[in-house]
This record gives structure tokens, sequence and C-alpha cells, in this order.
């Protein structure tokens, strides 16, 4: 496995930075620590300068969450957790709602996040057009597809992490398959939507794990 000294947490849409920031300690800190340094970007800060993170991105570690991907082109290394596959706009708005709600797990203890009702809606109303925006691109988005094309930007690997129970329904053992044909390292793993943001002790270990054995 190449080293990096950085990584990226990149965001689903709604997922601000204190959603983020568990896995994003985890994974620069811990007993499952992977990097020095790690940040968090929002999806609509890092789409609405495509260009400038791209740069950054290029010579780090990115972690994508949802549809993360559709900010990410560039990356030493890539791991897409739970990452955007076409989904009708109904089915994305019931997803939403699911994950609202959700009440099967719960976070680390160490970590406990604010409502992500209250956060979402705070960081949808700081980027109103880009965000407005995205429930639509996932009708035609695949992060699948977006790995595939880019291909060479991804030089150290390209890792597809879905969950068996994502309440969007993005992940499935067909898509896995389809990952792995063109060289991805693609595995369902247990869990819900938002399983490695809400525990991100066990995010960081499924990670450190799964670029051991690219």
């Amino acid at each position: 496995m190449a080293e990096y000294k950085q990584a990226f947490v990149v965001g689903g849409w709604s997922e601000d930075h204190d959603f983020l920031e568990g896995l994003t300690d985890a994974v620069s800190g811990g007993p499952h620590r992977i990097v020095e340094n790690a940040d968090s970007v929002t999806l609509a800060k890092a789409l609405h300068d495509d260009y400038k993170w791209n740069l950054r991105f290029k010579d780090a570690m990115v972690i994508a969450h949802s549809a993360g991907m559709m900010a990410v082109h560039d990356a030493g290394i890539v791991v897409a957790l739970n990452g955007v596959e076409p989904t009708p706009l109904l089915a994305t708005i019931q997803g939403g709602k699911r994950v609202a709600l959700e009440g099967n797990i719960t976070p680390d203890d160490e970590h406990v996040i604010p409502t992500g009702l209250t956060n979402g809606l705070f960081e949808v109303l700081r980027h109103p057009i880009i965000s407005a925006k995205i429930p639509f691109r996932v009708r035609d988005f695949s992060t699948i597809r977006q790995m595939i094309i880019y291909k060479r930007h991804f030089p150290d690997g390209r890792i597809y992490l879905p969950t068996t129970d994502d309440e969007f329904g993005f992940g499935h053992h067909g898509e896995v398959d389809k990952a792995r044909q063109h060289g991805i390292l693609a595995e369902m793993v247990p869990g819900y939507h938002n399983q490695h943001l809400l525990r991100p002790q066990e995010g960081a270990k499924l990670i450190k794990n799964k670029l051991n054995e690219l």
C-alpha cells in the first residue's frame, strides 16, 4: 500500500464538518490511524471549486461518502463509502427520510454527533444553489462509473465499499462484481448508509484493512 501523510474526507449531500469530524479524526489518530493529517470537505464546497480541490486531492488519500465522489476525479487513493448509483428522485427523497430518522445505529460513545436534521439543514442553506442540484444529479451519477472513467487519475488504488442495509439502496452485489471486473477493490460490508460516519473507529478500521489489501 502506498503511504500518504494527508487524507480528505468528502461528505455527501447536506453533510457538514461536524458530521464528518469523527471519521476525519479516526483516520488521523487513535488505534486505526492511517495518515498524519486529515481534513473534512463538504460536498458543496468541493463542487463549488472543483479544480482547486482536486489539485489538493491529487497527492492525498480521499475518502468519499455517498455523493462525495461527484467532486473527486484526482486522488492518489480513493475510497468510496456507500457511493451513489443512479436512483430516481423520489427514491432518493424517501431514502433521505429514512436516513434522517435512522434508529438502527448509535454513534461511538466517544464521538457524539449533533442531530443530522439541524446540521444538514444549515449546510444546505449555506450553499442553496449547489445543494438543490445534487439530488437531481443522483438520478444519473454512478460512483463506479466515475472510478472506472478516471482510473488513471487514482494511481495507487480504488476501493468501493457499499453497505448491506443502505437506506437508499445504492449498494448491490452486481455493482460490486462490476467494480471488481474493472480492477476496483470492492466488497459489500454490513451496516447502514451512515454506518462509518456514526461509528468512525469502525470505519477507520475497515478502511485500513482494505488499504492493506491493495
